[in-house]
This record gives C-alpha cells, sequence and structure tokens, in this order.
C-alpha cells in the first residue's frame, strides 16, 4: 500500500508543531501525524513531551470506526504504530481517505488530534 500524508489536526485546539530540537530528544509538545511511503503498511506517529496514557482509533471517510491501535501507556519520546488495514474477517480495507484520532491523557495533560492519510493500493 502507498499512503501520502496530508495533515495532522489538533481536534482540541493546542498547537500540536513540534519546535525545532535535537533529533531523538523529548519533544516539547504533543505531535500526532501519518507517514509512510511505497510498499509500507500506513504508519502513525507520536511524539510525546511526557508518559501518558494513549488511544488510538482508525475511521473510514464516512466515519465507520474500523478499529483501535494497541497503544496504552506510553514513555515520554517517540512512538510508531502500523495499521495492516486487515477487516476482522480477513479481508483488507480498500484504498481510500482514512482517519486516526488520537487521545493522550495524563495527570498533566489532556490533549486529542487526528490525522488523515490516503492509502493509493
Amino acid at each position: 500500500s502507498v499512503v501520502l500524508v496530508t495533515q495532522a489536526v489538533p481536534a482540541s485546539g493546542i498547537d500540536a508543531r513540534m519546535p525545532d530540537g535535537a533529533a531523538g530528544a523529548v519533544p516539547a509538545e504533543v505531535r500526532f501525524f501519518a507517514a509512510g511511503s511505497g510498499s509500507e503498511a500506513p504508519a502513525l506517529r507520536l511524539d510525546l513531551p511526557r508518559a501518558a496514557e494513549v488511544a488510538i482509533r482508525i475511521f473510514n471517510a464516512t466515519g465507520r470506526k474500523l478499529g483501535n491501535l494497541d497503544a496504552g501507556p506510553q514513555h515520554a519520546g517517540e512512538h510508531s504504530w502500523s495499521w495492516d488495514r486487515i477487516v476482522p474477517d480477513g479481508g483488507v480495507w480498500p484504498a481510500g481517505i482514512y482517519f486516526a484520532c488520537c487521545r493522550v491523557q495524563s495527570p498533566e495533560q489532556a490533549w486529542e488530534g487526528a490525522t488523515r492519510f490516503i492509502v493509493i493500493r
């Protein structure tokens, strides 16, 4: 499958831009986005400034929930999950527009955001 990354949308109005910094450093802000190219499965990236409970849900363009990615408790830093597009009956979700919604919850912060991605094939 080929994924074209389009845009990340912070649903809660919190600025989700990543400030400049050294690679591998703990991020200063939450950032959630889709990444992938070539034959890779769609990948979702999350940068966390502190440890938090994370929930990620996948939806199609009509708003139908297709599933959850196993996220759970995560430490501060960079994280990545792949979406294999497998349907519960064993098939594969078709090419199209999809959305991933992310919720981050810690004692210090609550954040929600979404990213849109297109699967070409």
